[in-house]
């Protein structure tokens, strides 16, 4: 079974607010009724949606998305309930949730976050007062071996410390992503590839997930 964990994109998706990002502007170069075929252009910022934080996001000498090895953004993933911690604590840290699951976890694991967030999109909420990590959790994750994180909640942190000393270790972040409920406290296969730029220091992607037929 394949679970998309996607945000689509178009003109009404929303952009981070905080950093006065731009929506998404869409037009055509060529169209049916001029030249019979379709050819679309798009001028987006690359942190929109579902998207891949690459360490040069917050690190100037930091890997591009293409500095990162796909491994980075496919492979063994488990998910993790945070979401009592998240009720609990504006900045998580998620030492003691680690500890817990440590016999669900893989040296080498993609680690997704449950905080129950997502379900708020499309709900103006969605920006507001969101649970972020602390700036501990690159630490915390390193380890257990985890190379990468994907998260329910529309930024890992506001102030960037968490994103800084994260990315800062050469891991990768994956934001927004959606449909992470029905993942938790199981094991899959999943792929969140960025578009190969090679100055970018994020990309949009289209993540999902890939369970056991049995799951």
């Amino acid at each position: 079974m394949i679970i998309d964990m996607s945000i689509p994109l178009n003109e009404d998706t929303e952009p981070f607010p905080d950093g006065g990002d731009p929506h998404l502007e869409w037009g055509q170069l060529a169209t049916f009724e001029k030249n019979n075929l379709q050819v679309s252009i798009v001028k987006m910022v690359l942190h929109l949606g579902t998207h891949v934080d690459a360490p040069r996001h917050y690190v100037s000498t930091g890997k591009t998305v293409t500095g990162m090895g796909l491994e980075s953004y496919f492979g063994e993933a488990v998910c993790i309930d945070a979401s009592e911690l998240a009720g609990k604590e504006h900045v998580m840290d998620l030492t003691e949730l680690m500890a817990q699951n440590k016999d669900l976890i893989k040296p080498g694991d993609i680690l997704i976050v449950y905080t129950g967030w997502c379900e708020n999109f499309g709900d103006p909420v969605y920006f507001k007062h969101f649970p972020e990590y602390a700036p501990n959790t690159g630490d915390v994750l390193e380890k257990y071996g985890v190379r990468t994180i994907g998260v329910d909640t529309p930024s890992f942190d506001r102030p960037g410390t968490a994103h800084r000393a994260f990315l800062a270790k050469d891991r990768t972040i994956i934001e927004c992503l959606l449909n992470v409920k029905q993942l938790v406290g199981k094991r899959f296969l999943f792929c969140a590839a960025p578009l190969p730029f090679t100055k970018g220091d994020g990309s949009p992607v289209r993540a999902f997930a890939v369970l056991n037929e049995n799951e």
